[in-house]
């Protein structure tokens, strides 16, 4: 900050000031241990995603098709969008009873499994914002309490995973984990989807470690560290 107040001939108190200001807006964030600020998510939000989409679904498509191969079960990449999340590449099931390719819909982020991992890992101020505001109902069991709400948003972040029941359709189960650049920023998630009847039956355990483990694999390969999907 000091530094900052030097170069900008602009008094320490001022700088922190904006700094501040521009914090809550995502635009620049603390780097831990006192290191000073960085470019946030915010701005790097504001530069167009086509391309930057597209690299990130081809990127992690082969964990995708990894997952859906383990489990059988459709397979997507959500990421999030300014409105809510969103597929990006989804999968199908080996199923003849399949469910809906969700590629390109949008939905809040506090319906879908997927949605609830941006949620968790927002910052404080802006996860106020979106609790403040009417939480729409898809099913009887989609929470919109923000007190429940808030309290599964800490489950999620503490256990890295979530399971959803019946919370966007009934009848719908769907698993899913966040993938981090290397800011730490959940920048997509693994989601497998599935009727209930038939998923995740006694594989629940099984399947939960297939994917975090392919989740923590593909935040490696977004980190840029060397990592081939055997």
């Amino acid at each position: 900050m000091s530094e900052l107040a030097r170069r900008m001939g602009l008094h320490k108190s001022t700088v922190s000031r904006l700094l501040s200001t521009l914090e809550s807006e995502d635009a620049v964030e603390r780097i831990p241990n006192n290191g000073g600020f960085r470019i946030g998510a915010g701005l790097i939000a504001l530069i167009p995603t086509t391309h930057h989409t597209q690299h990130l679904a081809d990127l992690l498509a082969p964990f995708v098709e990894q997952l859906a191969e383990l489990t059988g079960e459709a397979v997507g990449l959500s990421i999030p969008s300014a409105v809510g999340s969103v597929t990006v590449f989804q999968v199908p099931s080996k199923h003849a009873v399949q469910v809906k390719d969700w590629t390109g819909e949008v939905f809040p982020l506090h319906v879908t499994s997927s949605g609830k991992h941006y949620l968790a890992n927002l910052p404080e101020v802006k996860l106020r914002a979106y609790l403040s505001k009417p939480l729409e109902k898809y099913t009887e069991k989609t929470l919109t309490e923000p007190d429940k709400l808030r309290a599964r948003l800490i489950k999620i972040r503490r256990q890295g995973y979530d399971w959803t029941f019946s919370e966007f359709e009934e009848g719908l189960v769907a698993t899913s984990a966040p993938i981090f650049n290397s800011m730490g920023r959940v920048v997509a998630t693994l989601y497998i989807s599935a009727p209930e009847y038939r998923f995740p039956l006694n594989n629940k355990k099984q399947i939960t470690r297939w994917l975090v483990d392919l989740t923590q694999r593909a935040t490696q390969v977004v980190c840029g560290q060397a990592y081939v999907v055997s």
